[in-house]
């Protein structure tokens, strides 16, 4: 078990994280931060929690150059973008991935991965970068670099994610093997406004 001196902590599961005992559960244990991670828009009932330090959110995916869902990571190979597969600790606001950006970290690819581990890489990157980031914050330091400053980006709608986005995932991420290994790429890689802690 690789987690057996987590302490232990109240939990609650709940299908809607804005239901009113994902409310009240909140409300009640009074948190500082309260971080977010995979999951529905949150709504303003939540947002009046207002923890001292603030909502944060982990993101797949280099804001603010893509943003949304349901998987950046597969955005980014469906359309071909590979060089923006990363993660994004922001603010959360109100918005879809629209929040202050708290810190960004590319991924590095060989191009020997498979799809599989490249969404491992990504999600232990990204729980990496949440933990430096809450460690960051906890002692009182933390970026706040609004995304319309560094571009506009393109926001992605689960709606959007059809036949088509899948096939042409498997089908970009055929071609990603010999396009990591490129030049362009990491030219590409270059031009991203990386965000450090």
């Amino acid at each position: 078990n690789n987690f057996s001196a987590y302490p232990t902590v109240k939990m609650l599961d709940v299908e809607n994280i804005n239901s009113d005992e994902a409310y009240q559960f909140t409300k009640d244990m009074q948190p500082d931060l309260i971080i977010v991670s995979g999951t529905r828009l949150i709504k303003k009932k939540m947002f009046a929690i207002n923890p001292g330090i603030g909502f944060i959110n982990l993101h797949t995916g280099l804001s603010p150059y893509i943003k949304g869902g349901p998987n950046c990571t597969n955005w980014c190979i469906a359309t071909e973008q590979f060089h923006l597969i990363g993660n994004t600790i922001m603010w959360l606001d109100a918005g879809i991935d629209t929040g202050n950006i708290i810190t960004t970290a590319g991924i590095e690819l060989s191009g020997e991965e498979s799809l599989l581990d490249v969404h491992i890489e990504v999600m232990e990157s990204g729980h990496s970068l949440y933990v430096e980031s809450i460690k960051h914050l906890s002692k009182g330091a933390a970026n706040n670099v609004p995304q319309q400053s560094i571009g506009e980006g393109k926001t992605y709608y689960n709606r959007e994610w059809g036949l088509k986005q899948r096939y042409m995932l498997i089908r970009n991420f055929k071609k990603m093997r010999a396009v990591v290994k490129s030049e362009k790429y990491k030219t590409e890689k270059q031009q991203v406004k990386i965000i450090s802690l």
